[in-house]
């Protein structure tokens, strides 16, 4: 089973790659780099959320 790295910030484009890769079924771990910005903890949890979502949206697409 293949495995990426996403650096994952929630925004559009690093969403996209991320489910691309879920849809190849491919093994994600996906990486926020924190760097000091003032709006970070509202996307770190907002990426958090939407990782969560990616996985299950994938997961039901797969078992249909």
């Amino acid at each position: 089973m293949k495995k990426s790295v996403v650096l994952f910030s929630g925004g559009v484009e690093s969403t996209c790659v991320l489910y691309l890769k879920l849809l190849e079924g491919q093994v994600v771990y996906p990486v926020y780099a924190k760097c000091g910005m003032p709006w970070e903890r509202f996307e770190y949890v907002k990426a958090t959320e939407l990782w969560q979502e990616a996985k299950e949206a994938v997961l039901k697409i797969q078992t249909h």
